[in-house]
Order: structure tokens, then sequence, then C-alpha cells
């Protein structure tokens, strides 16, 4: 430090120290601290949850083995619709314990304070129970089992041939109609309307108005380029254009070019 002399009358200031920025390095000590300590009564209560959860559920599976539970299996569900499921007591005690663990699996998605959290939870949940149904194997589904007999077996062979069509034809995706049922402009995408504009990418299409006075105002609809123009116009009466052009809106839908084709 440089010793500088004052001229008469002036007073010398001494340097003030340098102020110090930031958090004090207690605070910034603790900081993890803290967050271990939150995760970890997180992490407890979780597994106070999934613990209490578990108990609750493997009292209510004892109570479904020896016949003393007294949860209804739904004939609403169209998975149990058959009376097999209330009837047969085998079926009814597989149909009382998958409710019962679906219920648990429900409860426990509510619990996520957040609510991304819980919607994440409700889709998992679902595709889990989805899967684990009874109805999704032969032997736990008794109307399959009838179908078998029935047919003496043919409903199995069936089965088994669309299986192996879905694995070779669709990418191994259960297909819930034949290919050749529907017809674009036959009995499928049949409301009237023309090209407008055409380019190497897209092209748009314009609905006829229905109405004698459509609104000033149109409606463009931009739909995924994965998908098709017509998934807003399937069928008579289970159209979304055909109602809105019945309302006076005038429609335009884009319609994306397949790059392959």
């Amino acid at each position: 430090m440089v010793n500088r002399r004052s001229s008469p009358g002036t007073e010398v200031k001494s340097a003030k120290k340098p102020r110090q920025i930031g958090v004090a390095p207690s605070k910034t000590a603790a900081a993890p601290l803290d967050r271990v300590a939150a995760r970890s009564k997180s992490l407890g209560s979780g597994v106070a949850e999934l613990a209490g959860a578990s108990l609750k559920l493997y009292g209510e599976l004892a109570r479904t083995m020896v016949g003393l539970s007294k949860r209804d299996v739904p004939a609403k569900d169209p998975r149990f619709a058959d009376p097999a499921w209330r009837e047969h007591p085998m079926y009814r005690r597989l149909g009382q314990g998958y409710l019962a663990f679906c219920e648990a699996a429900d409860r426990l998605a509510e619990n996520n304070p957040n609510w991304r959290g819980r919607a994440r939870n409700r889709f998992l949940t679902g595709v889990l129970t989805s899967t684990l149904s009874p109805t999704n194997t032969l032997l736990g589904n008794p109307a399959a089992l009838k179908r078998a007999f029935e047919t003496g077996g043919v409903s199995l062979t069936t089965g088994m041939k669309n299986m192996l069509t879905d694995l070779v034809h669709n990418k191994g995706m259960p297909r819930q109609t034949p290919a050749d049922v529907f017809k674009v402009g036959e009995n499928l995408a049949v409301t009237p309307g023309a090209v407008v504009f055409r380019n190497e990418m897209v092209e748009l299409i314009q609905y006829q108005p229905t109405t004698a006075q459509v609104c000033e105002r149109p409606t463009l609809l931009i739909v995924p380029p994965v998908g098709k123009y017509y998934f807003m116009d399937l069928a008579p009466k289970r159209s979304f254009v055909e109602y809105a052009v019945s309302q006076g809106i005038p429609m335009f839908v884009t319609s994306w070019r397949n790059p392959e084709a």
C-alpha cells in the first residue's frame, strides 16, 4: 500500500475492507444437508405409505382367498361381463383380488403432491393394471374358454392366425378391424370438399358449406404430419368437420403429402 502525503487541511481516510459477496459459509454448507434431510423425509414418507398400502392389500387378498371379501366384480366392465366372474368361486376370487390390486395401485398413484407426477403415475398405473388383467390370458378368461369349447377349438386357431398376421403385417400390433373395411371417399371422409392449394409438402382442403350463411372467420385445422387429414372426418354423424360446416363454420384442413409416395 502506497502512503500519500496529504496537503494541509486534508484528512487521509483509511481504505475500507472489501465487501464480501455471496452466501455465508455456514449457510452454504447447510444447504446440501437440508436437501438431503428433505429427500430422506420424503423417502421415509413414501416407504411408510407403501408399507401401509401393502398391508391393506395383503389383508384384502387374505379375505378374498377364504371367501370373506365383500368386493363386487362389476358386470358393467366388459372384461368381467361373463356371469362366471360372479357365479364361479375361483373366478370370483380372481376378479376380487385383481380389483383389490388395482385399487391399491391407484391409491399409491394419487399420493404424489405434484400434479405432473400424479398424471404420470396414473398413466403408468393404468398400463400396468391393464397388462396384468386376468382376461389377457386364456385360463383367466372364462368367455374365451367357453368360446373355445363351443367351436371345438376353432376360435383358438383363428386367434393364433390373427396373431401371426399381426406380427408379420402389422408390426405386432393387434388389428381392431379388417384392413379392407374402410375406404376413403366411400364410408370414410365423405364430407364434400375440394383441394384449393397444393405444393410438394401439403394440400389444403376447403369443405363445402351446407348453410345459407357462414361465419366471417374460417377455421384452419392443421393435422399432425404423422396423422391423416380425415381423423376429424371419420364417418357421417361421427365427424367434427361435418358438424362444423352444418353450423356455418368455414373449414380448411391440411393434408400432408407422403414423402415416400
